[in-house]
């Protein structure tokens, strides 16, 4: 990467702070709202190193990945199935367009309300979220497939094949 390259990269962040630092020093803004770069910077290696952020980074991940790994799960098949059987689209579509079109954020008042403000709250909003992504990705993966594949599938008998296959494997 060439050495201009890196200073256009950088400048627009470098003039950021510097606006940032500006706008707190001469006390544009009260400092309570908004702290000096340095004084964010010397906290954040605070909480870092002697305080619970590392903790706190954990277990987000955590939150993020379980209910990402719920909502892929249990979108999977059912995008497989909308995707495969008509009636199911039929059944299902308009279900999943009306939550689909709910912005997670917006259901965060009625979580609340039912789940609390613990764990599991924070979970379904992400499974919500990563639900509605995944289910729309694989349809369209599985509506996509050529009636050709489908055809010469049925004409080779190959389901009949694999269910034989697994049935000898099993002895």
């Amino acid at each position: 990467m060439s050495f201009r390259k890196i200073i256009l990269l950088m400048l627009p962040w470098v003039l950021l702070i510097l606006a940032w630092h500006l706008i707190a020093t001469f006390g544009l803004v009260n400092e309570a709202l908004m702290p000096t770069p340095a004084h964010v910077g010397a906290k954040f290696f605070d909480l870092l190193f002697n305080g619970r952020l590392p903790m706190d980074i954990l277990k987000s991940t955590q939150r993020v990945v379980l209910g990402v790994v719920l909502g892929i799960a249990v979108a999977v098949p059912v995008g497989f199935l909308i995707g495969w059987y008509k009636d199911a689209r039929t059944f299902l579509d308009p279900l999943i367009n009306f939550f689909r079109a709910l912005p997670p954020i917006a259901l965060i008042p009625l979580v609340i309300v039912y789940f609390g403000i613990d764990e599991p709250a924070k979970v379904i909003i992400l499974f919500y979220a990563s639900f509605f992504a995944g289910v729309i990705v694989m349809y369209e993966g599985v509506s996509q497939i050529s009636p050709i594949y489908i055809n010469d599938v049925n004409r080779t008998d190959l389901r009949d094949a694999l269910v034989h296959q697994y049935h000898t494997c099993r002895k």
